[in-house]
């Protein structure tokens, strides 16, 4: 899920930071037999703060990723990756 997209002005290098989830296939479970509407393409719709919104909370938080691409030529300048504590 991505936080946040930056690019300075006049830049060719945009900054992201994302968040990374795992699923906890039971919490995911018990929201497909309350909610038959609640499927993996409503997961894939989450934008920053709706994990924390999931009343299943399916998805876990385990790390914040920072990376720097090139916009022009696509290429990843920068992965830095932290686990959560």
């Amino acid at each position: 899920v991505v936080d946040s997209a930056y690019r300075g002005l006049f830049q060719s290098e945009t900054d992201y930071t994302v968040a990374v989830y795992v699923l906890d296939e039971e919490a995911f479970a018990a929201g497909q037999a309350e909610d038959p509407s609640y499927t993996m393409d409503k997961l894939w719709t989450y934008s920053k703060s709706s994990p924390k919104k999931d009343k299943y909370q399916s998805l876990i938080k385990v790390a914040s990723c920072d990376i720097v691409k090139n916009e022009k030529t696509g290429e990843i300048l920068e992965f830095t990756c932290n686990p959560v504590q």
